[in-house]
């Protein structure tokens, strides 16, 4: 599940991800800024996009939270370890998110 996003100063959206069967145990994820310079020039731009597109579908009015369940697809990638909110203890995450789906 999604237990938060937020807006990060690059534009990128910061997902938590949470595992349904212990929510102690999270993840996270960034859809990239459509608009940033370097995604612009990049071959998955248009992916980029419509993944922003799909995830604002899910977003409620005036909450952080994403109700449901979601297939996320995208890189996995090492991140320094620099106690971002929802980050494993290995500094794992999916970024890009290339494409986000409500599970029904």
């Amino acid at each position: 599940g999604i237990s938060e996003y937020s807006n990060e100063a690059d534009g990128d959206i910061h997902l938590i991800l949470f595992d349904l069967k212990d929510t102690n145990k999270t993840f996270v994820a960034e859809i990239p800024d459509p608009n940033c310079p370097s995604v612009k020039g990049s071959k998955y731009a248009t992916k980029y996009q419509k993944c922003r597109e799909e995830f604002e579908k899910y977003k409620l009015p005036k909450k952080k939270v994403l109700k449901g369940k979601y297939k996320i697809y995208g890189s996995f990638f090492f991140d320094k370890i620099h106690n971002v909110k929802g980050a494993p203890p290995f500094g794992g995450e999916i970024h890009p998110v290339l494409t986000i789906k409500k599970v029904k």
